[in-house]
């Protein structure tokens, strides 16, 4: 049910803005990578995604983007605990949103993956193949 809500939610353009939960991977060159969360206030998904893409570059012209997803915050959202979002966390997710006053993109790393890992992916991807 909760990916038919976010399907509906990520189709429609809103008459104001709303809050994102991207999640995202960073590479600069093939040795590593790394995901991060965001959170971006657009009126659609593909604005929001828009937006990540373009300060990223502004950030680092070098820095390639990939793999994006997302999710809106509506007031039905439930945290990985299975919790509503309370007023408290709704101030957080306000105060962290992208575009802000001090033009900042607050990116929260949460997991690198090792040159290992995208080996044994890339791996598989040529199995799967032939």
């Amino acid at each position: 049910m909760k990916k038919n809500i976010q399907a509906n939610f990520k189709k429609k353009r809103f008459g104001y803005d709303q809050y994102w939960k991207m999640y995202f991977t960073l590479f600069k060159n093939k040795a590593y990578e790394d995901r991060y969360i965001t959170v971006i206030k657009s009126r659609s998904y593909d604005l929001a995604k828009q937006i990540l893409e373009n300060r990223i570059k502004e950030e680092d012209c070098e820095i390639k983007i990939k793999d994006i997803q997302g999710a809106m915050f509506h007031k039905d959202y439930q945290n990985k605990n299975g919790e509503t979002l309370n007023i408290k966390d709704w101030q957080n997710i306000r105060d962290c949103s992208f575009p802000n006053e001090n033009d900042h993109l607050f990116k929260y790393h949460f997991r690198n993956i090792t040159p290992q890992e995208i080996q044994v992916r890339n791996q598989e991807k040529i199995k799967n193949l032939a």
